[in-house]
């Protein structure tokens, strides 16, 4: 493929036959509209990111969310891998975070907090984290590149769009241009507003002893990962974490020391997880854990690290156990509410067996 600078071939600012306003003002009112009426933050950043693409004829693109030290990738999207790989192996893509300890393009828009415009990739970058690297994606090259910063209205980033290998032709790769940067940035600031609208709704849904989210907002976000389960078939796994004998500690330490140990508990899961990792307190001392995009084999690896943390920890001079059951979406629990009970007969099984153990959730009948 060639790579050449060029015009925008299709003038967004010229109106759109029959109304009275442009192409990207029309693109822009509709994805306006969406914010109000999308409940499901990852589905509205999907379309936006296609939109985004559309506009600026991108083969390819990501929006990445900034979690501590790294970037996370919320929606991926590339049509010339999915032609090749598969809707379903591109979308694994997608659990790639980027460290910003690691040289990367989207690491200088994060840290700088300025858009990056890139014409040749390969003659000043050696690559693309996203696209280029990993077995999965050999073959193919980032070419042009444009990421732009997602504002937070303090002035932080909360992440970063990023378009990929501009088209005005099938073969021929071009540079993105300064009204692409325009296009770019105004669907940045409405994929922050929704991001941080989350955050926001987040608080509302907060447990208040243990800062975890609480058994309303597990079944909410599990509602969402069974959307995306029967349309894409992307797993999704749910571990309940119980913990044994914790009436005897509240009757023999009390309620204040009680919670005390609750809170400790949730600290604790909070370091043996991701931050993208769901954790709820779904009643007194139970637990959930949502797990997106994980099969049920890994909940279990999970769960059982989770339980080794647990049994090793020093809970202020004490020691505790906990008990763990695991169930994934599936024929016959492809609902939150199947879902959540399969993992609660689990954990109880579990404490039928002499506790401190995991176990995963029988088959439904």
């Amino acid at each position: 493929m060639s790579t050449e600078s060029t015009a925008l071939p299709l003038d967004l600012r010229l109106p759109v036959p029959g109304y009275g306003f442009t192409r990207l003002e029309q693109s822009l009112l509709e994805l306006a509209g969406a914010v109000v009426r999308e409940p499901d933050t990852r589905a509205f950043l999907e379309r936006l990111l296609r939109e985004a693409r559309r506009l600026t004829r991108a083969e390819a693109g990501a929006i990445l969310l900034r979690d501590g030290e790294r970037l996370e990738p919320v929606t991926v999207q590339n049509d010339l891998l999915s032609a090749r790989l598969g809707e379903r192996q591109m979308r694994r893509l997608q659990g790639e975070a980027i460290g910003l300890d690691r040289p990367s393009l989207p690491g200088l828009v994060v840290t700088t907090g300025q858009a990056v415009n890139v014409e040749d990739v390969d003659a000043t970058y050696p690559g693309d984290p996203i696209f280029d690297a990993g077995a999965a994606a050999r073959g193919y090259r980032t070419r042009s590149l444009l990421a732009v910063p997602l504002p937070a209205p303090d002035q932080t980033v909360l992440g970063v769009l990023q378009l990929v290998n501009a088209h005005v032709a099938p073969d021929v790769i071009v540079g993105f241009t300064e009204e692409d940067e325009a296009v770019a940035r105004a669907m940045a600031g409405l994929a922050a507003m929704i991001v941080h609208r989350a955050h926001l709704d987040a608080r509302t849904f907060r447990d208040g002893l243990t800062d975890l989210f609480n058994r309303r907002y597990i079944e909410l976000r599990l509602a969402e990962e069974s959307g995306r389960h029967a349309r894409w078939g992307d797993p999704v796994s749910v571990v309940a974490v119980d913990v044994d004998g914790f009436r005897r500690v509240t009757e023999r330490e009390g309620a204040g020391a009680a919670g005390r140990t609750l809170r400790e508990l949730a600290g604790l899961l909070r370091r043996q997880s991701r931050r993208f990792t769901v954790l709820a307190r779904a009643r007194r001392d139970r637990f959930a854990v949502v797990l997106a995009n994980t099969p049920q084999e890994g909940a279990l690896a999970y769960a059982e690290r989770l339980r080794g943390a647990i049994e090793s920890h020093d809970f202020q001079g004490a020691r505790l156990t906990a008990s763990f059951g695991v169930a994934a979406l599936g024929p016959g629990r492809d609902a939150p509410e199947p879902l959540l009970a399969a993992a609660d007969d689990a954990v109880d099984e579990a404490k039928r067996r002499g506790r401190n153990r995991v176990v995963a959730a029988a088959s439904p009948p």
